[in-house]
C-alpha cells in the first residue's frame, strides 16, 4: 500500500476498432479487469476518464455510438465493481451532453436513491467469466445490488457490427 496515493484514478479507453485487440471488444472485462489489478492497493478506485480513444474533430466511435452502449456498462460496470464511484465520461461535452446520453448517470442515480447503499461488511459479487449472463455488485448480510447483463451486448457488437441486443432468458441468481 503506498501512503502517498489517497484514490486511484485510472482512464480506461477503447480504441479504434481496427487497432484494437478482443479485451477491447468487451469494455466490462476491461474495465473490471484493470479494476482488479489495482485493489490490492487498498485504495478507493475511481475510474476518472472512459470513453472511446479519439479527439474531439475525429472520433468515429462516438460518432457511431448513437446510444451510449458504452457509457452504460462503463457506469454501471464500475461501480458495481466495488469502485468509488461511476465512471467518468471524458467526452461530457462533445458526446454525452451533445447526444444528450445524460439519462444513463439519471437511471444510476435513480437505482441507487432505492437503498440500501452498500456498508463496510459488503462484499463484491461477480459471476463466472463463462456463464451466459453476467452479475456484477455488491452483497450485505440482509441485502444485495446487482448489475446482471448478457456479455454479448457490448459496445462492439452493437456499434461496429450493428447487431441488436441479446435478449436474456428467464434466469434465476443465487447468491
Amino acid at each position: 500500500k503506498r501512503q502517498e496515493v489517497d484514490i486511484a484514478q485510472p482512464h480506461i479507453y477503447i480504441h479504434r476498432p481496427l487497432d484494437q485487440g478482443a479485451e477491447e471488444r468487451d469494455a466490462v472485462r476491461l474495465l473490471t479487469a484493470r479494476l482488479d489489478r489495482l485493489k490490492p492497493l487498498g485504495k478507493p478506485i475511481l475510474v476518472a476518464e472512459t470513453g472511446y480513444l479519439g479527439t474531439t474533430d475525429f472520433n468515429p466511435l462516438n460518432e457511431a455510438d448513437t446510444t451510449g452502449v458504452q457509457l452504460h456498462n462503463a457506469i454501471w460496470s464500475s461501480l458495481m465493481s466495488g469502485g468509488a464511484g461511476a465512471a467518468m465520461g471524458w467526452w461530457w461535452d462533445t458526446y454525452i451532453a451533445a447526444r444528450d446520453l445524460r439519462h444513463h448517470y439519471t437511471a444510476l442515480a435513480n437505482f441507487l436513491r432505492q437503498g440500501p447503499l452498500p456498508a463496510d461488511d459488503w462484499e463484491p459479487v461477480r459471476s463466472d467469466r463463462r456463464a451466459a449472463i453476467r452479475v456484477l455488485g455488491l452483497k450485505g448480510p440482509d441485502a444485495a445490488i446487482l448489475w446482471v447483463q448478457r456479455p454479448e451486448n457490448n459496445w462492439y457488437r452493437r456499434v461496429v457490427q450493428a447487431k441488436a441486443p441479446v435478449p436474456t432468458e428467464r434466469t434465476a441468481i443465487e447468491l
